[in-house]
């Protein structure tokens, strides 16, 4: 069994030799390559149709009043709050 293990083994100065042309490979940069990568990423996109897009909108539009609408009325709240609380001071 260790006869196998050290005839299949590979001797750590081929493995070093192996990963450094490896890492001279991905290193390689052409213009054509990275076009083509992101080509193919571009083709991958799934874009929504109008229907999706406007339901999308919506919600969107109505969360910001939504939201707006609690900032305001906090704000009035407490607008109110600090006005009282000045007013009860000055008056002492």
């Amino acid at each position: 069994m260790k006869l196998e293990e050290t005839k299949n083994a590979v001797s750590k100065p081929e493995k070093q030799k192996d990963n450094k042309k490896d890492q001279k490979e991905k290193k390689h940069f052409s213009l054509g390559s990275w076009f083509d990568v992101h080509k193919a990423e571009f083709r991958k996109i799934v874009w929504p149709t109008k229907k999706e897009v406007a339901k999308e909108t919506v919600i969107v539009l109505l969360m910001c009043f939504v939201l707006g609408a609690i900032i305001f009325g906090m704000d009035e709240v407490l607008t109110h709050a600090y006005d009282a609380l000045i007013n009860l001071v000055s008056q002492a």
